[in-house]
């Protein structure tokens, strides 16, 4: 899976199935919003589909998100960490 995120606040990438975009708008100190996303409709096997459909529920519950001392991003869930994007 792979998860860029733009200057703008353009958000993209794989779910290793199928391609997505949308937005990621910052709402205050470390405080996210993404969404709506579009996906391409590529059908796949039924584990990568799974896969696809829990990273994409995944990033629907973001709500914050940190820089760690590596650089990577970090969304949370709360406090909880959702995705870790290195690199």
């Amino acid at each position: 899976m792979t998860l860029a995120v733009t200057d703008s606040g353009q958000l993209s990438g794989s779910t290793g199935c199928n391609r997505f975009a949308g937005q990621m708008s910052i709402t205050g100190e470390g405080q996210v919003i993404i969404g709506p996303l579009a996906t391409t409709r590529m059908a796949c096997a039924m584990d990568a589909m799974q896969q696809e459909h829990d990273f994409l529920a995944t990033l629907a519950t973001i709500d914050r998100f940190e820089i760690n001392e590596s650089g990577d991003l970090v969304l949370l869930h709360g406090n909880e960490v959702a995705i870790l994007a290195g690199r």
